[in-house]
């Protein structure tokens, strides 16, 4: 790993299927480094946009893709606290996400090259990198996309800065989301006239006197928690305001050509674009803490077992690769061929078409919300699901811009007065979190549900509103646990739309009701044949439907001790039926 760093931070050398063809020298004095992050497309992707001059010149280009190191190299727990918290780390981006990462950014760098154009690949820190590499370049501007988390938008916030005296051009863009930030409500007194457009106030709420040091720029986007100042902090109120105000933009054109500076296509600069790392690569520091570290507070091998159903997954699966191509191609197949207009959402297993299986190419930036909303307006009132959906992300990705460092408080972001809950350290309820983080609590739709999230990197979404209840609701375990241990596991992990559902789910966030789970009838209404368990719990395949509901009742042998009261998993209803006759059925 340490050779591996020092290719890609400092002599660098270049990939076997590179090919630099030079193509018309540009006359313009522009050059352009292209950096990108949560945005791995060329269609509907802003930072390609303008790419002439006034002159009508092209403009020279370069992209950039980082491996953030951060997000590979263990990390301090938001949770894990207490006297041991020097020993608990977390990883923010798991196996499954780099998997899909590097799928990524392979098929990105083919295409940037099939336009002339070139991406090079660099792993480390991207606030050392990118300066080095403008100087090496000799750009001009610098364009990169805007993507919600608190990390995320401080590194934004860091370069936009450091270049702000200086005579390279900082633009940011935000593609990440459905709606434009420019485009929502300005200010609190605007965000509440939308959103309750029937109740008049005598006077504003809040007048906002504050400025924002890049605000006199254009050609900055402002995404920082002052800018959105009121906005809407219940789901429906959010949409309502920002569906009043704000329309969807068009899609961007997808680039003809690129065109590089003039000194790539010199002998040394041949040997300056990088190599894309394997899994084994990245997943390294990870697997050297293990010998120091818990991450998780979980044994070594939990964690080594995801990752090997990772490097099983690279080297075996016959699915799709997650790219652009792909990407496109799953939303022409989801509504063109009648899925989206028949798909039952709400079921567990959503393997054979009930899911559009978006969510992976939203978090890469591989598939464009705009080209879905757009596709499926079009597509009639049976796709309209698909763009409340949207709007549902929306949601949450701009309450993480509007909340930063905030989402990750363990009070969370509360929209009611009820009496806040008592979270327990996992820590000092070890043995229930060890249990519940590896599918052993001998509930089955929670112990399926992660079995299939440590396999795969992915469940359904009922499911993991389940496994989210059982931790939060019935365990009161701190809610920003799950959240790790589901970032790390989630193939389609975002942060925003990760941790706001976390937040939403169990209690702390955006939420009104208090949503309280039952697995069980949840399990009998949305796989009421057991075909999902059967699926992932191999020691009841061949039971009784009953035996799938509820494994204690029958003595089979692994499921003698669900980790809550199972009365708690049945709705009243359902557990009247049970005590009358004795079967759920």
């Amino acid at each position: 790993m340490d050779k591996f760093k020092e290719n890609l931070q400092h002599k660098t050398f270049i990939s076997s299927n590179a090919s630099l063809n030079p193509g018309k020298e540009s006359l313009s004095s522009r050059v352009r480094l292209i950096w990108h992050r949560r945005d791995l497309r060329l269609h509907d992707n802003e930072l390609y946009s303008n790419l002439t001059d006034a002159d009508g010149f092209d403009i020279p280009s370069v992209s950039l893709f980082v491996f953030d190191k951060k997000f590979f190299e263990p990390q301090r727990s938001l949770a894990f606290y207490g006297e041991k918290d020097h020993a608990n780390r977390v990883v923010w981006c798991g196996p499954h996400a780099t998997r899909a990462l590097i799928e990524a950014v392979c098929s990105l760098r083919s295409r940037i090259r099939s336009k002339g154009g070139e991406l090079l690949v660099r792993y480390g820190d991207p606030f050392i990198i990118i300066p080095m590499i403008v100087d090496r370049i000799g750009a001009t501007e610098i364009v990169f996309g805007e993507e919600p988390g608190y990390y995320e938008t401080s590194l934004s916030k860091k370069l936009i800065q450091f270049y702000a005296c200086k005579d390279v051009k900082v633009i940011n863009t935000c593609g990440y989301t459905l709606w434009h930030p420019n485009d929502l409500p300005q200010d609190p007194n605007e965000w509440y006239q939308l959103a309750h457009p029937k109740q008049k106030r005598k006077k504003k709420i809040y007048q906002d006197t504050s400025t924002n040091e890049d605000d006199n720029a254009a050609h900055i986007v402002d995404v920082s928690p002052t800018r959105f100042r009121g906005m809407s902090r219940i789901m429906g109120e959010f949409r309502k305001a920002a569906n009043s105000i704000a329309k969807v933009r068009d899609l961007f054109d997808e680039p003809e050509r690129l065109v590089l500076p003039a000194l790539f296509y010199g002998e040394y600069f041949s040997d300056y674009v990088g190599v894309v790392p394997s899994l084994e690569d990245l997943m390294q520091p990870l697997s050297s803490s293990l010998e120091n570290d818990s991450l998780f507070g979980l044994d070594e091998e939990i964690i080594g077992f995801v990752l090997e159903a990772a490097i099983k997954k690279t080297k075996t699966d016959n699915t799709k690769e997650i790219n652009e191509i792909t990407a496109l191609e799953r939303l022409e197949e989801f509504i063109d061929e009648g899925y989206a207009c028949v798909a039952d959402r709400s079921k567990v297993d959503v393997s054979d078409n009930d899911s559009s299986r978006f969510s992976v190419h939203f978090s890469l930036g591989t598939l464009s919300p705009r080209a879905v909303y757009w596709k499926a307006s079009k597509d009639g009132k049976s796709c309209k699901w698909l763009c409340s959906h949207l709007e549902m992300r929306d949601f949450f990705l701009f309450t993480t811009f509007a909340n930063n460092h905030r989402i990750f408080c363990l009070e969370g972001l509360p929209v009611t007065k009820r009496q806040a809950a008592t979270w327990i350290s996992p820590h000092s309820h070890l043995t229930y979190w060890t249990r519940w983080a590896c599918g052993r609590t001998h509930l089955p739709m929670v112990d399926s549900g992660i079995i299939e999230l440590m396999c795969t990197g992915y469940c359904s979404n009922r499911v993991r509103q389940n496994i989210a209840s059982v931790l939060t609701k019935d365990l009161f375990i701190d809610w920003r646990a799950g959240a790790e241990w589901f970032q790390f596991l989630l193939e389609d992990h975002c942060v925003g739309a990760n941790f706001g559902n976390w937040l939403y789910f169990s209690g702390v966030g955006a939420d009104p009701k208090n949503r309280h789970f039952r697995t069980i009838s949840q399990l009998k209404r949305y796989d009421p044949q057991g075909e999902y368990i059967k699926k992932w719990l191999p020691a009841l395949e061949t039971k009784g439907l009953e035996s799938v509901f509820r494994p204690w009742d029958f003595g089979i042998k692994g499921f003698e001790d669900p980790i809550v009261d199972p009365q708690t998993q049945y709705t009243w209803q359902d557990l009247k039926i049970l005590k009358e006759n004795g079967t759920l059925s």
